[in-house]
């Protein structure tokens, strides 16, 4: 948590909305529902990136005052449950003995490629939080015998969802029978 604060707590000092996510505030701010909203999310083939933008961006109606702050925690808890889901992964993959679960999550926590993740649109990163849910939950399916229909239910539905948002991620999916086969 204190490498996180370190490595993005400027997101909790920033006043706005930054980068990529700002044309897209612009989008809301210009339109008058949420169709014509969507129609250049549509175009670009990214429909769920802009139900995410849409409902995100109400917060700035509901509450206007504190809605930026409580875009950036919300950003910062994303920023913070990745390290945390591929901690959790790796731990259901290794021996107790192995320290590659916390090394590989400090390195994804302090990388210049994950920072860069910044000037990213906020919908990415939700895409790689609900990739890492599915995969985790994937591994839960295997170890909890109780749970592992509603488990792996969950994971695929988390599978799809990012798919949806990140084409890219398909490929991503073929890591899971192997994760499957080896536990």
């Amino acid at each position: 948590f204190a490498l996180a604060l370190l490595c993005w707590g400027r997101l909790l000092s920033l006043k706005g909305i930054w980068v990529d996510d700002w044309a897209w505030i612009w989008q809301y701010f210009s339109t008058g529902s949420l169709s014509e909203f969507l129609a250049p999310l549509k175009s670009l083939r990214h429909p769920i990136d802009g139900l995410i933008f849409y409902a995100n961006f109400k917060l700035l109606d509901i509450i206007p005052y504190q809605a930026l702050h409580i875009w950036n925690i919300w950003k910062f808890i994303i920023f913070l449950s990745n390290p945390l889901l591929i901690y959790f992964i790796l731990r259901g993959l290794t021996d107790e003995d192995s320290i590659l679960p916390e090394v590989a999550s400090v390195v994804y926590l302090v990388s210049p490629i994950v920072n860069n993740l910044t000037t990213v649109e906020f919908g990415r990163r939700l895409y790689i939080l609900f990739f890492l849910l599915s995969i985790f939950f994937s591994i839960l399916s295997v170890r909890k015998p109780g749970a592992r229909i509603p488990c792996y239910l969950l994971a695929l539905l988390l599978s799809a969802l990012s798919i949806c948002g990140i084409e890219s991620l398909f490929f991503f999916e073929l890591a899971r029978p192997a994760v499957i086969f080896y536990l």
